[in-house]
């Protein structure tokens, strides 16, 4: 929703609408997985809160690539770049749960 309103309304360009959504994606899921998916209070909410947008951020490098990659390849459709959208979601998705399940979140 972000990119799109972003993207479509605000007519920012497709990378810099992407990096925005993706700051606040990353804001509200450290919220989420601390608070739901983790359960992890062990530590100082700030502290965490930066390691996890370093992990976010380094998985948002597999992200962002595969957004850009099939937006050359489809960027002549709407669905093109909603499907570039999504695969790049995906794989930055698992990026950061593995690397937030053992570094962020610490679970054994």
């Amino acid at each position: 929703m972000v990119f799109s309103l972003m993207f479509v309304y605000y007519q920012l360009p497709l990378v810099p609408a992407r990096v925005f959504a993706f700051v606040v994606a990353a804001t509200a899921t450290y919220l989420g997985n601390r608070l739901f998916t983790f359960q992890d209070k062990s530590e100082d909410r700030f502290a965490q809160f930066i390691k996890y947008f370093a992990v976010a951020s380094f998985s948002a490098i597999p992200n962002l690539l595969v957004f850009k990659l099939l937006t050359m390849l489809f960027w002549q459709s709407n669905m093109g770049v909603a499907i570039a959208f999504v695969s790049g979601i995906l794989i930055g998705m698992l990026s950061n749960f593995v690397l937030s399940r053992s570094l962020v979140f610490k679970v054994a």
